[in-house]
């Protein structure tokens, strides 16, 4: 029997036909209603039918789902970044089905995981502060972290060691070249720039050590620009405020991070020499 009342969460198709007690896409085989006790116990599920891998998708997981996607459309995140927090969050939903879980916790730890094993600039505060603004939920860092240990625990989520700075900073440094329009009158500026971030993020690797994906990046771009227009006897692209709006962190963040630097004993990097100079 068609179904045409129902629309797939996963295709789009209103074409749906029903098997004993399930509701089932015709397009993609997606399972969308259950009169069974899987309907609610069980908020992914799936199986092997021919060659088709059919997902259960219970009312729960649709509202996690549907609250991703608007998350995803605002922040404009990368569509294979939101598959696989679909991802996460289906398996959250199987495997803890008897705790009770904040769906904007759960919601946010898949999207944290899933950006740090894309290496995506997406960050906590991101997700944060647009939970805050559009729902007016603060989001507790304790309980995503906890959430982040019992999925390590569970073997859902497993840590793949420390993060890509160079694969993030790459990213951000795109991002200004795109926002600032630099290709328009120095289209060898990428180039003369990740030469420099590169030694940076080599000779400041025990410092960098458990510093934010954002600091990092601006750490490096701020450096590598004040030394490259120094060089270039001209005066820099950007300021330290403008990095920070572009990167999305404070300016004061970023300061901070540079007197720490800068008061380094024993260093040996060319850049940092050129700019203690200019500060004196």
């Amino acid at each position: 029997m068609i179904l045409n009342q129902l629309i797939c969460p996963i295709c789009g198709s209103s074409e749906k036909i029903k098997i004993k007690d399930m509701i089932i896409c015709r397009k993609c085989g997606a399972i969308l209603e259950s009169n069974s006790f899987l309907k609610y116990d069980i908020s992914a599920y799936s199986f092997n039918a021919g060659n088709r891998k059919i997902f259960i998708i219970s009312s729960r997981a649709k509202k996690y789902i549907k609250l991703l996607e608007e998350i995803g459309e605002y922040l404009e995140i990368p569509y294979p970044l939101i598959k696989r927090a679909k991802g996460l969050i289906r398996n959250i939903l199987s495997k803890m089905k008897d705790l009770r879980l904040n769906q904007y916790v759960v919601i946010a730890t898949s999207l944290i995981i899933s950006s740090y094993e894309s290496g995506d600039t997406l960050t906590y505060r991101d997700i944060e502060k647009f939970l805050l603004m559009r729902y007016n939920y603060k989001l507790n860092r304790t309980k995503v972290i906890q959430l982040l240990a019992k999925l390590r625990e569970l073997g859902i989520y497993k840590f793949v060691g420390k993060p890509n700075y160079l694969s993030v900073t790459n990213l951000y440094l795109n991002r200004i070249l795109k926002e600032l329009k630099i290709y328009e009158h120095d289209r060898e500026y990428y180039e003369k720039m990740w030469k420099l971030i590169t030694e940076l993020n080599e000779n400041l690797s025990h410092y960098l050590q458990g510093k934010s994906v954002k600091s990092v990046a601006s750490i490096l771009i701020y450096l590598a620009e004040m030394w490259l227009s120094k060089k270039e006897n001209r005066r820099p692209y950007f300021s330290q405020n403008k990095l920070a709006g572009l990167i999305g962190i404070s300016r004061y963040t970023i300061r901070e991070r540079i007197q720490e630097i800068y008061s380094l004993r024993g260093h040996s990097i060319t850049v940092l020499k050129e700019y203690a100079k200019r500060r004196n």
